[in-house]
């Protein structure tokens, strides 16, 4: 039920993430409760890490290198902080959606991989980390 990934553009803070999904079979248009997950690498320094809260993510066919589906909700954005550490791994909530980016599309039943973005503010950086999380099925 979870996945990891990394992109910050330069790949040099070493950040890894695992995305956590409540339910494995989803229907199209449903958004799944999930947690995104973030470490810091082995031997780096606490920092203060800032982001809008929830979370939002989506759906993609494995391997695709864009999303298909993505959350298309309203959220009351709240901006969230907390120390970042290899000892203490960040816990966001996160809503993945499976509404279709294509409006007017929809989604083949099938298996999809969760996909979530999140933008950090560590200090002076900006870090853009995108995760992929596990298969589920769109039923």
């Amino acid at each position: 039920m979870s996945g990891l990934g990394e992109r910050d553009g330069e790949g040099g803070l070493g950040l890894q993430a695992d995305v956590h999904v409540a339910a494995m079979e989803v229907a199209r248009g449903d958004v799944v409760p999930a947690t995104l997950s973030v470490r810091a690498p082995a031997g780096s320094s606490p920092r203060r890490a800032e982001w809008g809260a929830p979370v939002t993510g989506g759906i993609r066919r494995p391997g695709a290198p864009e999303p298909s589906g993505w959350f298309s909700g309203r959220v009351a954005g709240v901006e969230r902080w907390a120390t970042l550490d290899p000892e203490h791994p960040i816990a966001m909530a996160a809503l993945i959606g499976t509404t279709p980016v294509v409006p007017g599309r929809v989604l083949p039943l099938g298996v999809y991989e969760v996909v979530v973005h999140v933008l950090l503010s560590l200090g002076p950086e900006q870090v853009r980390l995108e995760a992929v999380g596990p298969e589920i099925y769109l039923v």
